[in-house]
């Protein structure tokens, strides 16, 4: 490690110290003309949760992390390569595309662009993680007595439709049954028999329009006689 100081400053009164520990470069820069202002970068340093969020919380200073070409502003999260926006894929890793392409399988399976499956979580959301994650039930007898409660009152439901509609097909055949015996009677009905009763009622008919007839004659003959 090498001590820093303005001593020996530049032409533009700057002066630049760096320090490498295990890998990461750090770097300071003092300007004498800016008393008690000194700049510094970290280079190939690995920052953990907590150290990010303390850093982030110090007030009064703007925190950004680059890498790779992307940077991360520590003030709002928002994540950058260049000016593009950067997502993260299915895959975990990042990218300035918005769109993910997936693909339907002869199989009817549907996979991603490296050929992982893509499921449907219970939010439905697309995922490749095979596992279904739930929250965990605190009484699960009492939610399987639950359901079985509805599932009894959703079987009582559907037997009184049931019996109704037993009923009514009860009806129907009833009907059915009435219909077919009165077109049975008119089908099976013997013409031959129904026309020689047709023809005896009017002979009938006939004889007693005679004998009426002459029974009004038989006054007459009577004062007939009388008068004579």
């Amino acid at each position: 490690m090498t001590e820093a100081s303005l001593s020996t400053l530049a032409a533009n009164n700057t002066k630049a110290t760096t320090i490498d520990i295990g890998g990461t470069s750090i770097s300071f820069t003092g300007n004498s003309t800016t008393p008690n202002t000194i700049t510094y970068s970290v280079t190939g340093a690995k920052v953990d949760q907590a150290a990010f969020d303390k850093a982030v919380s110090t007030s009064g200073n703007d925190v950004d992390f680059t890498t790779a070409g992307y940077s991360v502003d520590g003030a709002t999260g928002a994540v950058t390569k260049g000016v593009a926006p950067v997502y993260i894929d299915n895959n975990g890793a990042l990218t300035t595309s918005d769109t993910v392409d997936f693909y339907l399988q002869d199989d009817g399976s549907v996979t991603n662009g490296s050929g992982k499956a893509v499921y449907k979580d219970a939010d439905g959301k697309l995922t490749t993680d095979a596992e279904t994650k739930a929250a965990t039930t605190a009484d699960p007898l009492k939610a399987l007595d639950e359901a079985i409660s509805s599932i009894d009152k959703f079987r009582s439901s559907l037997g009184a439709v049931q019996n109704r509609l037993d009923s009514a097909v009860t009806n129907l055949n009833n009907t059915t049954t009435n219909l077919s015996e009165a077109q049975s009677r008119i089908q099976d009905a013997d013409y031959a028999t129904e026309v020689s009763n047709m023809s005896k009622a009017q002979i009938i008919q006939q004889a007693g329009n005679s004998v009426l007839a002459k029974a009004n004659q038989v006054p007459q003959q009577v004062l007939s006689l009388l008068q004579g």
